[in-house]
């Protein structure tokens, strides 16, 4: 069983932001697979017409530790968007990097800046 309930914010033009909490309840007895009970935010700004900057946390309260941070920049050109994205991520103590290429323009907001760039399934990203 899961659910998730959040909230998305656009609070200017040029700011978006969102809220999400996440559970996730594996019925594992075992506790090979532990639940996952998790507080996830995020923030997109729009510097100037062509250029966007997105950042993201995650809180894991099963864990009592923070999770994961990812960012991403993303240049907007007329028929296509490049992103370069980063993150780090405590479970598996790794950092990723990446290089991304939207075709069709505008597709720089921040559920596919984020999503895209980190696989991390955001349900409240979005323009």
């Amino acid at each position: 069983a899961q659910g998730s309930l959040g909230f998305r914010i656009k609070q200017s033009p040029a700011v978006t932001w969102y809220t999400e909490y996440r559970y996730v309840n594996t019925f594992d007895d075992t506790g090979e697979y532990p639940d996952d009970e998790l507080l996830q935010g995020g923030l997109q700004y729009r510097v100037s017409e062509n250029y966007n900057i997105a950042l993201a946390g995650q809180y894991d309260f099963l864990a009592e530790t923070f999770r994961s941070a990812t960012g991403a920049l993303t240049r907007q050109f007329p028929d296509f968007a490049v992103t370069i994205n980063g993150g780090y991520d405590l479970i598996t103590n790794a950092y990723t990097f990446g290089l991304g290429v939207s075709i069709g323009g505008q597709s720089a907001d921040l559920g596919s800046a984020l999503n895209s760039a980190f696989a991390q399934n955001s349900s409240l990203g979005g323009r």
